[in-house]
Parts: structure tokens; sequence; C-alpha cells
């Protein structure tokens, strides 16, 4: 069966194909379908036996099946660390930008967090501050907006200095106020008109009341904003430049990489996967071939069964659905493999770890 010997040779598919970006995909794709049929040329001559042709599940059978991928799963760590080791220079390459990548990525949540902690805690305080100035009087709101507009063209050293002495007025006219000494609170409005442009003279004493109550809540919500402390600066960190590295292209058949670093990393995705192309770059059928070897079958049958294994017990399994018999297997093979689920899905994951299996 041709489709259970390419999944048996899975490996060579390259083990992050499934998580490759776009760009990934483009590149390896024809060399993908290449490999399926030069894989299907050196393969023995075994013929995978049908489904009803399996041997049925039993616990020597399983054993069988645990030995094979356990072989497969160490054949394929010894493959990736002489791959590794084969290409050191640029693996410490990605792992350089993968570092300096995650310092950027940390920096920014950073920033970002104190950024969002502190909006969260100034909002409510704006919004009392919003509220007060638009419960003001017309005629005040729109001499307030004109005043905003004066601030907003001063340098910060005029704000501050026009920011004092208002601070100032306002003492001022509440001891006036509080001594009963009209003739100071006359010439404080006057000072207050001249320093806002804010002419009080039309405005009515139900009005000053209700601008003295405005001011009261807009001075507690600035006090609230003020607790909140400094706006906090946003990150200056700068994402990493890309990695320039050596493709992995199609020469006489075989996987290497090419001669001169053309392809660009740009995120820890793209490296990450690159590390695990280059760990399976080497393993073309071998973990599969080991495998059979292993377990006393021959390719065909343990193709099927490792296949079958995988892909209808294990991978279900894994992720955490409701455990029942597959329809490749019969009620007594499902209690065997349903007595074996822990070494099954242990031997399983190894082989995930290993790059020999991509589920």
């Amino acid at each position: 069966m041709r489709f259970s010997r390419l999944t048996m040779c899975a490996p060579l598919l390259l083990a992050g194909a499934m998580m490759l970006p776009s760009r990934a995909d483009a590149q390896f794709g024809s060399i993908r379908d290449r490999l399926k049929k030069e894989i299907e040329k050196k393969a023995d001559g075994d013929k995978a036996p049908s489904r009803s042709g399996r041997a049925p599940v039993t616990d020597e059978y399983v054993a069988q099946l645990l030995k094979g991928f356990a072989a497969e799963a160490q054949t394929a760590d010894d493959l990736g660390k002489q791959s590794l080791a084969e290409n050191a220079k640029v693996v410490a390459d990605v792992n350089d930008y993968l570092k300096r990548q995650r310092a950027y990525a940390d920096a920014k949540a950073a920033s970002d967090k104190r950024v969002a902690d502190y909006n969260a805690c100034t909002q409510p305080h704006a919004a009392d501050m919003m509220a007060a100035a638009q419960n003001q009087p017309a005629s005040v709101q729109n001499a307030g907006m004109a005043m905003a507009q004066r601030m907003a063209n001063m340098s910060p050293e005029e704000q501050e200095a026009f920011e004092k002495k208002l601070d100032q007025l306002e003492r001022e006219a509440k001891a006036a106020e509080k001594s009963g000494n009209v003739a100071e609170q006359q010439r404080l409005r006057g000072e207050v008109e001249k320093l806002t442009g804010m002419s009080m003279s039309n405005v009515s004493d139900a009005d000053r009341q209700k601008m003295a109550a405005n001011s009261a809540k807009a001075q507690k919500a600035a006090k609230g904003v003020e607790s909140c402390g400094p706006l906090p600066q946003m990150s200056r960190a700068q994402a990493p430049d890309p990695v320039k590295v050596r493709p992995i292209i199609e020469k006489n058949g075989e996987l290497v990489l090419g001669p001169v670093a053309t392809q660009e990393i740009r995120d820890s995705v793209e490296a990450k996967t690159y590390i695990q192309n280059l760990r399976v770059l080497r393993f073309g059928n071998q973990p599969a071939l080991a495998g059979a070897a292993a377990s006393g079958m021959n390719t065909g049958d343990y193709s099927l069964g490792r296949e079958q294994v995988l892909y209808f017990y294990a991978l279900p399994a894994l992720r955490g659905e409701a455990e029942q018999c597959p329809p490749a297997f019969k009620g007594d093979e499902c209690k065997v493999l349903k007595s074996h689920r822990t070494e099954i899905l242990a031997a399983v994951k190894r082989l995930r770890e290993s790059g020999a299996a991509t589920i």
C-alpha cells in the first residue's frame, strides 16, 4: 500500500511541515513530493498487508511494536544529534537570534503591561474629570476650551508655571472667602480672569456655585490620576534583525544545505522550524527501517501496525478525546491496547519528541 509506506517514512517530509510558514511551505513542497516518489522506488519489495490481513493485536504484537517504536526514536535521536553537530555554526546563529527575539518580546510585554496597568488606574479618575468638565455651564465650557487650547500651545515650562500660579490664586481665593474679605476676593477674581482669559463678570451666582462644585470634583480626580504615578515610557527595544541561513535545498535527490546563506529568518516560529528541519535533515527512511528491524516484522507489516496504532489509537488519546474502540480494531484488540495504554502513549510521545513521528 503506497499510503502505508509513506506513513512509515514520514520523517522525510520534515518534522515541522505541519507548522511551517507559507514561505517555507513553498520552499519544501516540491521537495517533499519528489522524495515521496524516491521512497516508493527504494522501499524493499514487501507489500503491506490489507487491514483484514494484519496480524491480530495481542500482547506479543504490542510488544513488537513497542520495540520498533523505541528503535525508531533512538535512531532519530542519533541522526538528529549528528545533523545538528554537523551544522553547529548555523544552529548557534539561529539560537542567538532566538535569544535576542525573546529579550525583545519580554521587554515589549513588560512595557505593554506597565502602560495597561497605568491606564486601568487612571481611567476612572479621567472619567470623573471629563464628567466634571462637561457639567460646567455652557459659557464656562466654551471659555474652558479656549483656555485648554492656549495651554496646548504652551511649552512644558510655561504650562508648569501657569498651573502653579493658578493653584496659588485658588488657595488665596479660598482664604479670602473664609475670612470674608470681599475686596480681596474681587482682586483675586480679576487676577484669575487675567491669567485664564475667562471673564467671570457675566456669570450668575448659581453658575459660580456649580463651577466651584465641579472644580472640586476635577481637582479630586486630578489627584487620583497623580496617585497612579508618572506616565510609563514605552519600550524602546528594537526587534532583532533577521538572521540569514543556508536554505534547505534538493541536490541529487537528497535534502542538503545550500552553499550560501540566502534565507532570512524573521520570527521565532521560523527559527524553531528551521532548527527542527535541520534535525531531521538526515533521517531519510532510516528510523522507520530501524523500527521494522527491531520489531521483527517486515516493513509492510510494521508500517500498517504503526500507522493504525499511532493515528487511530494514540492520536485521539493525545488530543484528550474520550477513549473508545477505533474501527480499525476489534473488541478484544481494544482490550489489549487499553491494557498497554500507558506504555503506548509514552512510546508515541517519545517518537514525537525525537522527530520520528509528526502527530
